[in-house]
């Protein structure tokens, strides 16, 4: 009877054993073949703060909000035009709100229109039952003026104006403006982006047909350690969003 119980403690410790040697050979398992997850390098560090600081200085935010009108109201052929009362806050005085020039309007086919705007009212000329009204706080779109009168005013009930959609796209007008600060003052749009005096970058942004439209190089980067990334978007030039690619680069001095 001693003999087996000593025969069950011997396999108990045996037991113990190999648990613990299975669960180390595990956790080395583990270490050796898997890619532990790795820590930010600096070089990345560096491209982010550069890619932040562009995307600062370069976003607009377009808003569109899409509109119907009843169909019945384009039985009446004796107009040229209609009148509707539009959701904007238009004040060509105060800097905090929308100008005319900040507005722009579209059709179904996504044609510019013109258009008169009132504080309270938008005029455009019958096309269709369907139209998009966007703008945008940061932009100038100078619209073309419609100067008709005597049009039909279109009461709120035969009018649909659907959920606003926002979009964020880099701004053609602000790359140009960014593009000269680069030749101008280097340093000054390196502190500005919070880049270290050690680092410098540069920006080249191609069309989707692979044409440069900007190429912000300051000097030759050396032929070693250049870090670079690509961002594939898009940009708004006039009324039009186009696809671009914005190839960042990085290194040190």
């Amino acid at each position: 009877m001693k003999a087996m119980i000593r025969n069950k403690r011997g396999i108990s410790h045996v037991e113990v054993i190999m648990s613990f040697i299975i669960f180390f050979s595990i956790v080395a398992v583990v270490f050796i073949f898997l890619r532990p997850i790795r820590e930010p390098s600096l070089n990345d560090v560096v491209l982010d703060i550069v890619e932040e600081g562009f995307m600062e200085d370069s976003l607009s935010a377009v808003v569109t909000i899409p509109f119907k009108i009843d169909d019945t109201i384009f039985a009446n052929l004796s107009y040229t035009c209609f009148r509707v009362v539009h959701p904007l806050d238009i004040d060509d005085v105060d800097p905090d709100k929308l100008h005319l020039n900040n507005v722009f309007l579209k059709n179904s086919s996504r044609e510019i229109i013109p258009f008169d705007l009132e504080p309270s009212s938008l005029e455009v000329a019958i096309e269709d039952p369907f139209y998009s009204l966007s703008y945008s706080f940061q932009e100038i779109f100078a619209p073309e003026a419609l100067n008709r009168n005597d049009c039909a005013l279109v009461p709120q009930d035969m009018v649909i104006f659907s959920t606003p959609r926002v979009d964020t796209v880099y701004s053609y007008n602000k790359l140009t403006e960014i593009n000269d600060e680069y030749t101008r003052d280097y340093l000054g749009l390196k502190d500005s982006w919070f880049l270290p005096r050690g680092n410098d970058f540069s920006i080249k942004i191609l069309d989707a047909s692979g044409n440069t439209l900007f190429d912000m190089a300051r000097g030759v980067p050396p032929r070693r350690d250049v870090f670079a990334r690509d961002i594939d978007t898009q940009m708004l030039r006039g009324t039009e969003t186009e696809r671009i690619t914005i190839n960042i680069r990085v290194w040190q001095k």
